[in-house]
């Protein structure tokens, strides 16, 4: 098993307290040479959110590869039916990828954590 190195920081200019807008965390992703990892799609990435709001479930959109290799942006949302709260939000963001074939499969996995904050509606 090999390990990846995750750094993200969110974009919650958009986040507005009982709105339903994406949050946008963009994140780097580098395996342990250092290098960029490309080719990663929304099964490698899972998010779930701590936050005082009671049954809270942070659902991922979508993700779009950049124009910069290994860097990612991740657009996330309140799960069906929810609205962003007024607050803090720590999103957890794991990325896991199998490399090789079935002989000889490869795993890695990395985790980093970004903060969302939400803002008052004007």
């Amino acid at each position: 098993m090999s390990r990846l190195t995750l750094d993200a920081v969110a974009d919650d200019s958009l986040c507005l307290e009982q709105g339903d807008y994406d949050g946008v965390i963009f994140i780097s992703v580098t395996d342990d040479a250092g290098n960029p990892v490309d080719g990663l799609t929304l099964g490698n990435f899972t998010v779930s959110a701590r936050t005082a709001t009671p049954g809270f479930t942070l659902h991922l959109r979508q993700v779009v590869t950049t124009a910069e290799r290994g860097f990612y942006l991740l657009f996330v949302e309140p799960a069906s039916g929810l609205k962003w709260s007024l607050g803090i939000y720590l999103v957890a963001i794991v990325v896991s990828r199998t490399t090789g074939n079935l002989s000889n499969l490869a795993v890695s996995h990395g985790q980093t954590v970004a903060r969302l904050v939400t803002h008052p509606k004007t």
